[in-house]
């Protein structure tokens, strides 16, 4: 069983960009929730020692900028996966999770396309 402090919500690999302060890299969301995101097919050229990290994605014409620490990676063949903690949680973010918590029978599959920074 999963601690977790808010629910998972699957995503269906939404574009996002990511960068650590010195480089800009293109991944995808699997997962989001109130606090965090998971993302994947991240390069190994990522600094995953940054303390924080910039993502921009945008998902039905709603952009989100944000700043997440990374909580952990798991490398395959060069490419990670990576969780992270959002650390500044914008109030778009906060009404973008609950209208996809309680919509019935929602199939949590989103599409988008990201921004470059």
């Amino acid at each position: 069983m999963e601690k977790r402090k808010h629910p998972r919500i699957k995503i269906d690999n939404l574009p996002i960009d990511v960068s650590d302060g010195t480089r800009l890299f293109q991944g995808s969301v699997s997962d989001i929730s109130l606090s965090g995101i998971r993302i994947n097919e991240l390069p190994d050229k990522l600094n995953m020692n940054a303390k924080i990290i910039t993502i921009v994605f945008s998902e039905n014409k709603k952009l989100f900028k944000m700043e997440v620490t990374p909580r952990w990676h798991h490398d395959n063949d060069g490419r990670t996966s990576m969780g992270v903690k959002i650390l500044n949680t914008p109030w778009n973010w906060t009404d973008y999770i609950i209208k996809h918590e309680i919509i019935p029978g929602h199939p949590h599959r989103l599409t988008g396309t990201a921004f470059s920074l």
